[in-house]
């Protein structure tokens, strides 16, 4: 039209008015994709199909065994009562550091608790081909958000405000973020998943 040197206001409003409100549009969708995020993300889990529904663990059902049950003689002490007479593992003091709920290992108890975790490394990366890895046990909220642990149990997980960093609750949460080969990619669903071994020092 401006070539015929024809007015072309009419269009040119037109068009500014359709560039308007796509960009009005577009700050739309990302406000509705941001909700859906934050609404997927508080989602449980959903359990497999195979699960029985049940009010309590009477519901639970046996899958598989192994072994076969001992029978004794005499009436078994509960575990919590042998360890602490064999002196493993002292409840009071370990409650007195902590609070309830915290246990703090002594002597055999201690070496045991060491015995196991070295063990189960062990067994991992010489037989299962797992890649033992010491990862911080600070992490951020990218790193908690893409395990499931934020935003459903922020409100309950141990925080340093000032750097926003989690104290993570297993292994998972580090190594969910961890990309060989100095590959800063998001990993995708297709991915093949790593197979690492996190070692933590008390």
């Amino acid at each position: 039209m401006k070539r015929a040197k024809e007015d072309a206001s009419a269009e040119i409003a037109k068009m500014k008015a359709v560039s308007d409100r796509i960009k009005a549009m577009d700050v739309t969708v990302r406000e509705l994709e941001e909700k859906v995020q934050q609404l997927s993300l508080m989602l449980p889990n959903i359990p497999d199909a195979t699960v029985p529904v049940g009010s309590d663990e009477t519901a639970n059902v046996i899958v598989r065994t192994w072994g076969e049950i001992k029978e004794f003689a005499f009436k078994p002490l509960a575990h919590w009562e042998l360890n602490e007479k064999l002196g493993l593992i002292d409840f009071e003091r370990g409650a007195r550091l902590s609070g309830s709920g915290f246990i703090l290992y002594m002597g055999l108890g201690a070496r045991l608790e060491r015995a196991l975790f070295n063990w189960m490394i062990d067994l991992h990366t010489s037989k299962h081909g797992y890649t033992e890895v010491f990862p911080p046990v600070l992490v951020n909220r990218a790193a908690m958000t893409g395990t499931g642990q934020i935003p459903k149990f922020e409100f309950d997980m141990y925080r340093l405000p000032e750097d926003d960093l989690f104290l993570i609750p297993t292994g998972r949460s580090p190594d969910h973020e961890y990309l060989p080969r100095g590959d800063t990619r998001s990993r995708r669903p297709s991915d093949p998943p790593d197979r690492l071994q996190p070692v933590f020092q008390a």
